[in-house]
């Protein structure tokens, strides 16, 4: 027919990685793990002192296992006849979004980033406090003359 729809999930199972940022987070008070135990006026529970005292003196190595919706695509094939007219040959017009939606578990912002390298004293050369790839939309016009 005239449409076709392109999907790309993928699943991630089994991989454990080292979390600096979760951490991080906590110990600069920023992390709903922490937070969540926090009063309305600032008082730290029981519960938050022990997120904090757990995070300052241990890592966070979490697990990776994640599903993603990579991509997903719906093209349109314009009709010859009407192409045509515009002096075009074969059109399509393409509706494509990337980095939908994932699930995970893994106190992250993203369980496929880099959260290490071989060199992890250079500033930059990891993940470390990195966002996440953003979510993009795109229109594709192609045509041929």
């Amino acid at each position: 027919g005239a449409f076709r729809v392109y999907a790309l999930a993928s699943w991630e199972k089994g991989a454990v990685f080292n979390n600096s940022d979760r951490p991080y987070r906590v110990r600069q008070r920023a992390s709903d793990e922490l937070l969540m135990w926090v009063a309305d006026d600032g008082t730290y529970s029981f519960e938050a002192d022990s997120v904090l005292d757990y995070h300052t003196r241990l890592g966070a190595y979490d697990k990776r296992d994640h599903i993603r919706i990579q991509e997903v695509s719906l093209t349109y094939q314009v009709p010859n006849m009407l192409s045509s007219k515009l002096g075009l040959s074969r059109t399509t017009l393409t509706v494509s979004g990337q980095n939908l939606y994932w699930w995970d578990d893994c106190n992250c912002m993203n369980p496929t980033m880099s959260y290490s390298t071989w060199d992890d004293d250079v500033i930059g050369s990891s993940g470390f406090l990195a966002q996440p790839q953003p979510r993009t939309f795109m229109f594709t016009l192609r045509t041929t003359f």
